[in-house]
């Protein structure tokens, strides 16, 4: 043969071969991810902060995951929203519908949904979210995916999986596992040693019964093993004061600032044997959310969630007792909006609670109107959400707790002493209209109810004061 047919044969040889070859190139990062979380995975949430609308939504307002942080929906697309809303709580389990890579933009979109089956106990409906992880320029290029699945079990961890591994050394004394399946330093370190991501660590952590060692010897040694600051954070806050298990029931005065405001509440908590703790919130006399939580050491990780029909929302956080104080965070969604940077401190009241209100006097959840220019010179309503009181000897007051005005601002405590209102009616639109003789006037919003009832007290106290 020669050069000549040689060369043809060989041309021939690439032109047959060349599809067959370009059809073993590697998966995409997408084709990669798809495969990873499949359709009907059930992932754990693992940030609060992932905001879900109703299943009948069909817009949703995206979560953004950038450098370790959960940041929130815009406003702009939360304030067109015409559905229910709530914030998932830490914990719940959520299927993959639909995963997007744009590696142009660096950013790959999880389209999410509640696995109702999953969430036993918790609050579930089908409702949906979407989170975007937002990574470095050329970030995308050049990670493996099992870093990229690293930073995604950051917010959405895989379920628990057995590790398979070479038998370790004998343990010491403190690495001895717990009789009871209860998780302890060994498994720590073997989970760490099998390079599984933080978050999955984590998880595990908060889903299990432990028993952990945290003395300064312990501590080193799992420094030196390679367990994580946050992961042995974790096993700190999983781990009580002397291993006494903490005893959160009781009746709590507590005091709360987030984002949206500041205020005072009280809590009633009632922890079971098997660590769940239920409860409720009010705020003068009246119940304004109820709480479910889960007890692990001194560590209480709750979702509370508001009864009050003209602001529904949900809550999520932890709380760290120490005896009859505690201190946490929450972060959620109300009617004001996405809720961030909330903290809370509180303590034991010594006498089981404090005072009930006044034998006689009617409390009521209203919301108070406030029409202000905003900063395109237009009128705009904007409500605080407080609790209206009206005393047996006819007093009126009314103090807000909670705000959508975009300083964040709650007007001082109003009251009205018996004589010194006017006019009180209903007006046609259905809020309650108070004119007082020198203070001006207010209108209230709230449970159709709650304000005919409001009203006939109000007159009933008006009409003896101009007797």
């Amino acid at each position: 043969m020669n050069r000549a047919d040689k060369a043809i044969l060989l041309f021939t040889m690439l032109v047959f071969w060349s599809p067959l070859l370009l059809a073993q190139k590697p998966p995409s990062v997408e084709e990669q991810l798809r495969a990873q979380y499949e359709s009907g995975t059930a992932l754990t949430v693992q940030k609060q902060g992932v905001f879900a609308v109703a299943p009948t939504g069909s817009k949703i307002c995206p979560v953004k995951y950038q450098d370790g942080k959960l940041n929130p929906a815009e406003a702009s697309c939360l304030g067109s929203l015409t559905v229910g809303t709530r914030v998932l709580a830490v914990g719940e389990k959520i299927n993959p519908a639909e995963i997007d890579v744009d590696v142009a933009k660096e950013r790959i979109s999880f389209h999410l949904v509640e696995c109702d089956s999953c969430n036993k106990g918790m609050q579930s409906a089908s409702f949906k979210s979407q989170i975007d992880f937002q990574f470095a320029k050329g970030y995308l290029e050049q990670a493996g995916v099992s870093q990229i699945v690293d930073t995604i079990s950051e917010v959405l961890a895989f379920p628990d999986v057995a590790v398979e591994e070479p038998p370790p050394p004998p343990p010491g004394p403190s690495d001895q596992p717990g009789q009871d399946g209860t998780l302890t330093n060994s498994g720590v370190m073997r989970m760490s040693k099998a390079h599984l991501g933080d978050g999955i660590i984590i998880s595990k952590i908060k889903a299990s019964a432990c028993n952990f060692d945290t003395s300064v010897d312990a501590l080193v040694k799992l420094k030196e093993a390679g367990v994580s600051d946050p992961v042995i954070q974790a096993m700190q806050d999983a781990s009580p004061p002397d291993g006494n298990p903490a005893n959160v029931s009781g009746h709590w005065i507590s005091k709360f600032s987030d984002s949206g405001g500041s205020g005072d509440v009280e809590v009633d908590l009632a922890q079971q044997p098997d660590g769940s703790v239920t409860g409720s919130s009010r705020y003068h006399g009246t119940v304004i959310a109820t709480i479910q939580g889960t007890l692990q050491g001194n560590t209480l990780t709750y979702t509370s969630t508001q009864t009050t029909p003209q602001c529904p929302g949900t809550f999520s956080g932890t709380i760290s007792f120490d005896g009859d104080t505690g201190r946490g965070r929450y972060e959620g969604n109300d009617c004001r909006g996405n809720i961030q940077n909330g903290t809370l401190t509180g303590s034991r009241a010594a006498d089981g609670g404090s005072p009930s209100p006044t034998p006689g006097t009617l409390t009521f959840s209203f919301r108070h109107r406030h029409r202000l220019m905003n900063s395109s010179w237009q009128i705009v309503d904007y409500y605080c959400s407080g609790t209206l009181s009206v005393s047996k000897d006819g007093t009126v007051a009314y103090e807000c707790t909670q705000t959508d005005i975009p300083s964040g601002r709650c007007e001082k405590p109003l009251s009205f002493a018996p004589g010194s209102l006017k006019e009180v009616k209903v007006t046609s639109g259905g809020n309650l209209h108070l004119a007082s003789k020198k203070q001006g006037n207010f209108d209230f919003k709230g449970n159709p109810d709650d304000i005919q009832q409001a009203q006939a007290a109000i007159a009933q106290s008006l009409q003896t004061a101009q007797k």
